[in-house]
């Protein structure tokens, strides 16, 4: 009996010993990244936008940061986790950064409330977004802007952005995906700019004719 209890003490100790060398798990997440010298630099002709929905594979969709190592594999890391579902850090980190860029736009999230209808709306397919083991971030997304009023898409782009982190680092890793999401929040700023035109040539040529 005597043997048993010491030989449970001991398990004990082992087990907690175990639990207590593993590292605790630390917690990231994207930020805007827009230049204040970049605040307000693209006029967008409408009154609204709407971002959303920003659709991730499935494999991105889980608390641990992925990253792809050589080849097809991808690693995950258990200690490495977003502080918030990652397709909901990218959609409120976009409308933060057009907001930025635009100031006079109402840019929101979707979902939007039931009595709120952009007259604009950026929408895309993220089919890849995460670091390699070279430490290229690579965000490869296929995205348009729509007019809303008519469901028709006035842009449609398969684009590629890139940026460099420290692949052994989570947060240059978090900080380098912010970037690349700038990078398509520009150009996505820009595509609404044109597409807000487009839609008032279009209903001038209608009111004339």
């Amino acid at each position: 009996m005597k043997m048993s209890i010491k030989a449970g003490l001991v398990m004990s100790l082992l087990l907690s010993g175990c639990i207590s060398s593993s590292p605790p798990a630390r917690f990231y997440t994207l930020t805007p990244e827009i230049d204040e010298s970049e605040s307000g630099s693209v006029s967008i002709a409408a009154d609204t936008v709407g971002v959303g929905p920003i659709e991730l594979p499935r494999y991105l969709m889980r608390p641990q940061m992925v990253s792809r190592a050589e080849g097809n594999r991808l690693v995950i890391d258990e200690f490495a986790r977003w502080g918030d579902s990652l397709d909901l850090q990218v959609g409120r980190t976009m409308v933060q950064n057009l907001t930025d860029l635009s100031h006079d736009t109402l840019v929101l999230p979707f979902p939007w409330r039931t009595d709120f209808e952009p007259d604009l709306r950026v929408i895309g397919d993220v089919t890849r977004f995460e670091v390699d083991d070279s430490g290229t971030v690579r965000l490869d997304v296929r995205w348009a802007v729509t007019n809303v009023a008519t469901r028709e898409p006035l842009i449609i782009k398969d684009a590629n952005y890139r940026g460099s982190a420290d692949p052994s680092d989570p947060s240059s890793m978090a900080a380098a995906m912010s970037e690349a999401l700038a990078q398509f929040s520009r150009e996505a700023a820009a595509a609404l700019s044109e597409a807000a035109t487009m839609v008032q040539q279009q209903a001038s040529a209608e009111a004339g004719g």
